[in-house]
């Protein structure tokens, strides 16, 4: 498994802080590659290599997931320090609590709202 690792480590933009993939994602935008014939998430597999946890990568009808972290804005990190077992709802919460947080941030702080707006357009270039 670590030349997985070390090849999706190389196939990522480190800005960092966060380990952005930079290959094929899904729908919503997390990281997806093909491990052992099938898409697999790839924040799954980088979670289950770090924590030396034998998980399933077939994630689908399985209760413990890859979460992100609050603070970590990108669906496509797969830093492992930015990743936690937990399930769906936890992490359905803490996406809507982060996302209160930094609405909360912006109504403050107004003049950044166009920068930040700025900067998520480029991104998606």
């Amino acid at each position: 498994m670590r030349p997985i690792f070390e090849k999706i480590k190389a196939s990522c933009f480190n800005d960092g802080y966060c380990w952005l993939w930079e290959g094929a994602r899904d729908s919503s935008g997390y990281a997806q590659k093909n491990i052992q014939g099938k898409s697999r998430s790839v924040s799954r597999f980088m979670l289950c290599y770090a924590t030396h946890t034998p998980e399933r990568l077939d994630y689908r009808n399985y209760k413990r997931d890859a979460c992100h972290i609050i603070g970590c804005l990108y669906h496509h990190c797969v830093n492992p320090g930015h990743l936690f077992w937990g399930d769906h709802a936890t992490n359905c919460e803490l996406r809507e609590r982060e996302r209160q947080m930094r609405q909360e941030w912006l109504n403050d702080h107004p003049e950044m709202a166009m920068w930040m707006a700025n900067l998520y357009q480029v991104q998606q270039l």
